[in-house]
């Protein structure tokens, strides 16, 4: 195997491991971008006065995370096996493209 070809192949695997870590990128970004919500505690406290879950445990982050992730994961997989397959099949790697 040439230097070019490894070179090929390492770039490649970068690619794909960017494609693959992306939904998650989506997933955790999205309760930021929406932010807010009401509390899954409803704002109660606990015996001791304080919040039971806590100011941060919000309902917005709880149903948008596994939803943009489905999203995200509907949304890159395609074009990952599409490109990286046609990629591979142009630069000799591979035979046929599917």
């Amino acid at each position: 195997m040439t230097w070019s070809n490894m070179l090929i192949n390492c770039l490649v695997t970068a690619g794909e491991a960017i494609w693959f870590f992306l939904p998650a990128y989506f997933a955790n970004a999205t309760p930021v971008v929406l932010g807010g919500g009401t509390p899954i505690d409803l704002g109660r406290n606990f015996l001791d006065g304080r919040r039971i879950l806590g100011a941060i445990a919000l309902t917005a982050p709880v149903v948008s995370i596994p939803l943009s992730y489905v999203i995200a994961i509907v949304v890159v997989t395609p074009p990952i096996h599409l490109g990286t397959n046609a990629l591979a099949h142009v630069l000799k790697l591979k035979e046929k493209p599917w």
